[in-house]
């Protein structure tokens, strides 16, 4: 920090002096050499900028810490969050590549719960048309079987009308008059009349 207060200390006083031999040489806009009152401006102005910088060099070189103080803080944050930033960016660049995974696998899973569910379904439906098939024959016997029964008394009935008819054809009045006292023979023995 001396080292820069020393260099605005000589840059001042170069170009003080320099512009003090510019102006002599230019004769000052007098014929006759430096202006009294040019030279006592110069020195004030010397004045001026040395007492500057004694006075100022201190909140100067302040302002100067406290900014690089500043700056180097703001650069740590800036650092902090970019690392920050990168590191989220890394994990949301993971989570990424894993979703792609993550999808596929649960395209996977939901394809196999579907073909489990499919299978399940034909199970069911190969279940409940063997059943309906069990049925239909069990209903299909049980109506042959009432069929069978039907035509047999059909037949029966038939056949005793048919012997009915012929009987009676063949009965004459006599063979009924004695079929009727036979009857009524049998009846008094067995105790009913």
């Amino acid at each position: 920090m001396k080292k820069i207060s020393f260099m605005v200390l000589a840059i001042a006083l170069f170009v003080t002096t320099h512009v003090l031999v510019v102006y002599a040489s230019e004769g000052a806009g007098h014929e006759g050499g430096i202006d009294n009152k040019f030279i006592f401006s110069a020195i004030n102005f010397i004045l001026l900028v040395v007492g500057m910088f004694f006075l100022l060099k201190r909140p100067t070189r302040e302002f100067f810490a406290n900014r690089h103080h500043t700056i180097r803080l703001s650069s740590d944050s800036a650092k902090k969050m970019r690392d920050e930033a990168y590191s989220q960016y890394k994990e949301v660049e993971a989570r990424l590549k894993g979703v792609d995974t993550e999808s596929q696998k649960l395209v996977n899973t939901v394809k196999e719960q579907a073909e489990k569910e499919k299978q399940h379904i034909i199970a069911q439906a190969e279940d409940m048309a063997q059943k309906i098939r069990d049925d239909t024959h069990r209903i299909a016997d049980q109506e042959l079987l009432k069929a069978k029964k039907a035509l047999k008394i059909e037949a029966v009935q038939l056949a005793a009308n048919l012997a009915a008819q012929k009987i009676e054809k063949q009965i004459s009045a006599d063979d009924h008059l004695r079929l009727g006292n036979e009857f009524v023979t049998q009846v008094k023995k067995a105790g009913v009349l």
